[in-house]
């Protein structure tokens, strides 16, 4: 994986939530200097109903909930007709769970690193049943 040692934004729209999991892993000592702009993390939460899932320990994003600070991406105002709010209002229509999302890790925060995830170790496509 590659380190971000200075402030560093990853775009990663409609990523597969291993692959943020993964990114949080490698980022985990430097969380304050990481954005990520993507799917939400509390939309993963919601959605993660299993106890298999909610107990799997290479879950960061779980695990980083509570330090995490999301800004929806969303269209403000009511310009029907006009061309660039339509144009625009379809990319919030593809990108509708899309946010900024940043970090408030402090000496309170749990710090525990997740266990890193191979794709090695997924005999199913567990992806899509989480």
């Amino acid at each position: 994986f590659f380190f971000a040692s200075k402030k560093s934004l990853f775009y990663m729209p409609h990523c597969p939530m291993r692959l943020y999991c993964n990114v949080l892993w490698s980022h985990w000592e430097s969380l304050d200097s990481t954005i990520i702009y993507g799917n939400s993390f509390h939309s993963y939460d919601e959605r993660t109903l299993s106890e298999e899932g909610r107990t799997d320990p290479t879950n960061g994003i779980l695990r980083i909930i509570p330090c995490t600070n999301e800004i929806p991406i969303k269209l403000r105002g009511n310009r029907r007709g006009d061309e660039l709010y339509d144009a625009l209002n379809h990319l919030e229509t593809a990108f509708n769970d899309c946010n900024i999302i940043s970090f408030m890790v402090d000496e309170t925060s749990d710090r525990t690193r997740p266990e890193e995830y191979f794709a090695s170790q997924d005999n199913e496509n567990r992806e899509l049943s989480r």
